[in-house]
């Protein structure tokens, strides 16, 4: 069994909708796993948001976490998700674990963004790129640095906030 590295997580119960059934509000598992797919896409904002690259669109699991993605009513076909998740089966990954993440991990030259405060209120557009590997873009208040040279260490700590990790609680199949 393999762990990929990662720095976000986050759980979702699978039984999770047991406490909350009741004869007027009649609740069943394929309804709660509609809310695995809520799970997916807040992580897939919180890789968005750490990365500032753009959210997930890759799911790994092992075949049997995939037994869950297959009963989602998101149009499932082709190994997608609503055309917006593409899912990757491992049997190498961990059970009851899904990750998400995003394929431009993979590449090459990996480019990660560097967020650096500005005092100058002017707006200017993508400036220059320097000797050093870097391409500064001035947005007003703050400045991006996209940094094009980097170490292995730096790329694989910026590729770690590009990958979280979905614990699933409570599945047996």
């Amino acid at each position: 069994m393999i762990k990929i590295p990662h720095k976000h997580k986050l759980t979702w119960d699978y039984e999770g909708w047991v406490g909350y059934t009741s004869p007027k509000n009649p609740y069943s598992q394929k309804d709660w796993n509609r809310t695995l797919i809520t799970k997916i896409n807040q992580m897939s904002a919180i890789i968005f948001k750490a990365s500032m690259r753009g959210g997930a669109n890759r799911i790994r699991c092992n075949e049997n976490t995939l037994k869950i993605l297959k009963t989602l009513d998101y149009s499932y076909e082709n190994m997608e998700i609503s055309g917006r998740f593409k899912i990757i089966v491992d049997d190498l990954i961990l059970e009851n674990v899904i990750y998400v993440y995003s394929s431009r991990i993979h590449e090459k030259p990996f480019l990660f963004p560097v967020v650096t405060e500005n005092d100058s209120e002017n707006i200017e557009p993508p400036i220059f790129e320097s000797p050093l590997g870097e391409i500064e873009y001035n947005l007003g208040a703050v400045s991006f640095k996209v940094e094009t040279k980097s170490t292995k260490k730096e790329g694989d700590k910026y590729r770690r906030t590009s990958v979280g990790k979905i614990k699933i609680l409570n599945y047996e199949s």
